[in-house]
């Protein structure tokens, strides 16, 4: 056992690790150098299953998508009901990510103008296609 102060020190300059990694870039960097690649699979699933019990999914598609056993999805559960005070304000920033790419996707839409003779374009209608199909993704991603 460490010393409390030792522990909140050690802790406190870990969390600071996090901030300094100011870009996706060099977070994946550091998390890929300090976790082995177990751990990074068991800190996103968990971070998933957060997500999808946040949107409403239950236990058993949590299970079947993730790949995760049923108590370590109730245990994800309970920390996001009871103890979800550090989870919750995460999760929220997530969804509002996901709104803002739709809500993008679908103003980049409405600016796709047609030109003179364009309108039934093949190239239009798979452009406009493929744009439906994004939003879809972005709405049926975690």
């Amino acid at each position: 056992m460490i010393r409390p102060e030792v522990w909140e020190k050690i802790f406190d300059m870990f969390l600071d690790s996090f901030l300094f990694a100011n870009n996706k870039n060099k977070l994946n960097g550091f998390v890929q150098s300090l976790y082995t690649p177990t751990e990074r699979i068991m800190f996103a699933k968990r971070f998933a299953a957060c997500i999808l019990l946040s949107k409403g999914q239950d236990y058993r598609s949590v299970a079947r998508i993730l790949r995760m056993s049923p108590p370590t999805i109730a245990k994800m559960n309970f920390k996001l009901k009871y103890e979800g005070d550090g989870l919750l304000p995460i999760i929220e920033d997530t969804f509002k990510k996901q709104s803002i790419d739709i809500f993008w996707e679908e103003v980049q839409g409405l600016l796709d103008l047609p030109s003179k003779g364009s309108l039934k374009s093949p190239n239009r209608l798979i452009s406009k296609k493929e744009r439906r199909n994004k939003i879809m993704q972005i709405k049926n991603e975690f």
